[in-house]
């Protein structure tokens, strides 16, 4: 990455890290890569314009260099945690109908898209979406009309009809 890329992080622990960076470009070390891999720090710090920085300051300087571009670590616990979140929110198009539910499990993607054509695919798709908002507060959904063939007074009708309360499953 280029270390100009870095420079937020690098001028929260550095007042100067604009002229740091510039006599590490000058010297033509303008990637971390090339900061942190390149030569040995002795080198670095011979390179840099005089006065630019103490050899303290240059291992400062590239622990921070280090610490920008490192990935960032997590525990399995959070990891676990996480996918546990996701996995709860995932949609599983539950329209309601044992039989049917069944039928389509895991057809639905969990984040992708998914495409349903048929006779009554605009009321079946409705119906599950519907449910899903209904049942997951948080969760949103986008309706694309590419035969341009839906109706809001339909879908509005239909709204009405579908026999459940906000918040339950079923």
């Amino acid at each position: 990455m280029r270390l100009r890329l870095l420079m937020p992080a690098l001028q929260e622990h550095f007042a100067d890290a604009s002229n740091i960076v510039q006599a590490f470009d000058d010297a033509g070390f303008k990637t971390s890569y090339e900061a942190l891999f390149g030569d040995p720090p002795e080198a670095l710090l011979s390179k840099p314009s005089e006065g630019t920085i103490s050899y303290a300051g240059l291992q400062g300087f590239l622990f921070q260099v280090a610490v920008a571009t490192a990935a960032h670590g997590s525990s399995g616990d959070i990891v676990l945690e996480d996918e546990h979140k996701i996995k709860s929110a995932q949609f599983g198009g539950d329209t309601g109908v044992l039989e049917l539910d069944e039928m389509v499990a895991e057809a639905f993607g969990a984040y992708g898209v998914t495409e349903v054509s048929g006779s009554a695919a605009s009321h079946l798709v409705l119906w599950i979406v519907v449910r899903h908002l209904a049942q997951y507060g948080e969760s949103s959904a986008l309706w694309i009309d590419t035969t341009y063939d839906f109706s809001v007074d339909q879908a509005a009708l239909a709204l009405q009809n579908i026999p459940f309360e906000v918040g339950s499953p079923t």
